[in-house]
């Protein structure tokens, strides 16, 4: 009783702890305010999926329409000749991971997500080409087939007209009998590790100096964003100016929900989020400054130093819950957008978390590792599908091996985000788009409104 007495003169004598106090508990309200709302936005699933599903029909016309246009200006079978009087450094490797069909079936419309997304890709690449020229040594673009055989495929000939037959990697026949054997997480270690070995070895096959080649990583179910080469082409040019250790790197992309850690994913809900934050962190900045320029000129200077102890105090312990609400990485990127995008350094790409952040275009782009480095994931990976069966490779300790430091951090920043991130420059197919689209909400589909 002694305690509550002392902490309402407490409240009375410093009326400030009464203003923080309210705006810690409006920001935790609101935050979780945001969330339920968020999570409740799409009640109406089988009413989204026919409207995914149209959209997907659009898309795919418009894609087999420019493969035809393609086909009769002779176009494909895809490849890309770069002059070598253009002395180009840096080249680009594509692999398609398909997904595994072996002991289940994600979707009976599957096999046009590998049309929509290969060709999209050429689509780009042409555009690419008639824009800037050629300024990739070289593109390839391989499609890494995990637990198939090539003739499985549905649309094998349709994918054979826009790339070479001999760009597919299927698995071999002995390989299968023993991939279907091994659990779900286990085969896609082994998916990893193949096309990660098999992206390595196209590039030495074609190319006597790779030094300056990066290795890109998507799934078949993602569709590329028009500015993805301009974006692959900043990032390298700004790896290549400052002069990193990096000779072969596997760019493999991300979202900025793996760095910034946001609940939320349709753009209204994290614009007003932003906003909310924002003007509550600003509120505490003017409420501390009003309160320690208050007189004191009746005080004694002990109670004025009690005054200003606990008015730092809750003024800190204010900042901290809204920028842990708001997440400190995104406050830092926020001020960098703010302090230096405005100074003539919109195209730098800065660095949080061991993960690559274009802040111009809002997104996280990948992890760069040298080709050793790549090499070594790729054989640990392969050779340890028997630790894998044993759940042991999951509880290595650094003692153990000297890759586990190595495997355990790819395993953190990498293999996770291939089946289940949201990617920024590119698009999933089918009802992995239910977060991320805004069309939803639309009663009528609108052909314009599709990218092709």
């Amino acid at each position: 009783m002694n305690q509550l007495i002392k902490i309402k003169r407490l409240f009375r004598t410093y009326k400030f702890l009464h203003i923080f106090l309210k705006i810690n508990i409006l920001s935790i309200l609101i935050y979780f305010l945001l969330i339920i709302i968020n999570n409740y936005r799409f009640p109406n699933i089988n009413y989204h999926a026919s409207i995914v599903r149209d959209r997907e029909e659009l898309r795919l016309a418009h894609l087999r329409t420019l493969m035809y246009d393609w086909y009769d200006q002779g176009k494909i079978p895809f490849v890309y000749q770069a002059p070598q009087s253009l002395n180009n450094k840096h080249g680009i490797v594509i692999s398609i991971m398909t997904s595994n069909r072996v002991q289940y079936q994600i979707d009976n419309y599957q096999p046009n997500y590998l049309t929509q997304s290969l060709s999209t890709l050429i689509k780009l690449i042409f555009d690419d080409i008639t824009k800037y020229g050629y300024r990739f040594k070289y593109i390839y673009i391989m499609i890494c087939l995990n637990g198939t055989n090539i003739n499985e495929l549905s649309n094998i000939y349709e994918i054979i007209q826009l790339i070479d037959q001999y760009s597919i990697y299927p698995l071999h026949n002995n390989q299968l009998t023993t991939y279907i054997n091994l659990s779900i997480p286990c085969q896609f270690i082994n998916d990893m590790s193949n096309c990660m070995l098999k992206s390595i070895d196209l590039i030495k096959k074609q190319q006597e100096q790779y030094d300056n080649d990066y290795i890109l990583i998507i799934k078949e179910d993602m569709i590329a964003i028009n500015n993805l080469f301009d974006i692959l082409w900043r990032l390298i040019m700004q790896q290549s100016m400052h002069h990193y250790d990096h000779k072969l790197g596997m760019i493999q992309l991300y979202s900025y929900k793996n760095v910034i850690r946001f609940p939320f994913y349709h753009p209204m809900d994290r614009q007003l989020f932003q906003f909310i934050f924002t003007c509550l962190l600003f509120i505490t900045f003017i409420i501390f400054f009003i309160y320690l320029c208050v007189p004191f000129n009746k005080q004694s200077s002990s109670r004025y130093g009690l005054y200003k102890f606990y008015l730092i105090i809750n003024f800190f312990i204010t900042l901290f819950i809204i920028i842990w609400l708001y997440g400190l990485n995104n406050l830092w990127i926020q001020l960098f957008n703010l302090f230096l995008i405005s100074h003539h350094y919109n195209d730098v790409v800065i660095q949080l978390n061991n993960k690559l952040y274009y802040p111009k275009m809002d997104m996280i782009m990948a992890n760069l590792y040298p080709i050793e480095q790549v090499k070594q994931i790729s054989y640990y990976l392969k050779q340890s599908i028997e630790l894998c069966e044993n759940k042991s490779l999951w509880n290595l300790k650094p003692n153990e091996s000297k890759y586990t430091q190595l495997i355990t951090s790819y395993f953190i920043s990498n293999a996770k985000q291939i089946f289940t991130v949201y990617m920024n420059l590119f698009k999933h197919c089918g009802l992995y788009s239910n977060e991320e689209e805004e069309e939803e909400e639309k009663r009528i589909l609108n052909p314009a409104d599709v990218e092709y």
